[in-house]
């Protein structure tokens, strides 16, 4: 699946380097997995006619094989199919070790606008708004290009699957919209169409002006989050309420379901305020730091102003027990932990966990925030 640092690298890099699409580029997409994969349907690599390669399928994956047979796309104009199994390219499964199957579609992109469903995901995920993406691919991408068509709610923001097509993409959707594949006549020929949510990115509300959430808010920076920064000093509590819950001028709210809030004003009224406010809306992570002695008297008394609002929501003292000293290793913990409840996973060590790698769910925390 496509994450937010995927479609931003992929943009920035095509919107900033001229040499990316002279005369043109490739985009290779990972349309079906079996068995163990680094990465899951719906991931994207980019390669350029200079020879960038942007968000590539690392881990192991046969990423110099794509990388080559991408150059043979560029120069051709003419799109290709590449499995990876028992069958097909077994050193490079070797290569692998997961023990996983591939398969690989490969697309001429002829000019910046190929990218098009790109900027699309990309405003909707600044508005925090939802849709659904569906990717045509056809059995012979040598013979036809594939496509992408994006809707919410009956209405289509993007049709490159053509208008006779659309309705029967949109009524073989999945209904809980979940990351579904399925085979489809289009304009008759058997096209495989992969279906993927698309929702909000985790948004990273911090509260407080100090290093540690200067720190944090670079790390989610890094990982393409959203941030908003709350001062203490300039923004009251109440202030912070009433943004959360209607937002400023012509914005969405400050709190939504993919909302993740960590307070750090190291006063503990205040904090005891902001999580709060914070509690009141839909987030579903409140985290403070603080020591376990001010983590029983916060949880005590949040638990008393909030009743059963606080419970499963509340993370004090936040953060994984990773033996943190400094602010950057602090911004490590927080963010491990916020990526642990949004995949909704342990946060338990590999070694030690039986449970899937990648992530639990790929429709976002809350069912109500799908379209």
């Amino acid at each position: 699946m496509l994450t937010p640092k995927d479609v931003h690298a992929m943009l920035a890099a095509a919107d900033g380097d001229a040499g990316l699409f002279v005369p043109r580029a490739a985009l290779a997409t990972l349309v079906r997995t079996e068995g163990s994969s680094f990465r899951r349907a719906g991931s994207q690599m980019l390669v350029g006619a200079n020879g960038r390669i942007v968000r590539g399928f690392s881990g192991g994956c046969p990423e110099s094989d794509i990388a080559l047979r991408a150059t043979r796309v560029i120069a051709s104009g003419i799109g290709e199919r590449a499995r990876y199994n028992r069958e097909n390219g077994l050193d490079l499964l070797i290569e692998m070790g997961c023990g996983g199957e591939l398969e690989i579609v490969l697309e001429p992109m002829a000019e910046r606008a190929s990218l098009r469903f790109l900027d699309v995901i990309a405003e909707r995920w600044r508005s925090r708004e939802t849709a659904i993406m569906a990717s045509g691919f056809p059995a012979d991408p040598s013979r036809t290009a594939a496509g992408r068509l994006i809707w919410c709610d009956g209405k289509i923001l993007l049709d490159g699957l053509g208008n006779d097509t659309a309705a029967a993409v949109i009524a073989a959707a999945d209904s809980g919209h979940s990351m579904t594949s399925r085979t489809l006549v289009l304009a008759g020929a058997a096209t495989d169409v992969l279906y993927q949510p698309i929702l909000p990115p985790i948004q990273l509300v911090l509260i407080g002006a100090n290093a540690v959430a200067d720190t944090l808010a670079r790390a989610a920076r890094d990982l393409a989050w959203p941030v908003v920064r709350i001062d203490p000093r300039t923004t009251t509590a109440d202030e912070f309420a009433r943004r959360s819950a209607i937002g400023g001028s012509g914005e969405p709210p400050v709190c939504d379901g993919n909302t993740f809030v960590v307070c750090m004003t190291y006063q503990l009224e205040r904090d005891l305020d902001y999580a709060a406010a914070a509690l009141a809306t839909a987030v579903p992570y409140v985290g403070i730091l603080g020591s376990h002695r001010r983590a029983a008297q916060m949880q005590q008394r949040l638990d008393e102003r909030c009743g059963g609002a606080a419970r499963g929501r509340l993370f004090t003292p936040a953060g994984l027990s990773i033996g943190s000293e400094d602010v950057e290793e602090i911004a490590v913990s927080l963010v491990a932990e916020i990526m642990a409840v949004a995949a909704r996973k342990s946060g338990l060590p590999l070694s030690r966990s039986s449970e899937p790698i990648h992530a639990n769910n790929v429709t976002g925390i809350h069912a109500d925030s799908r379209p």
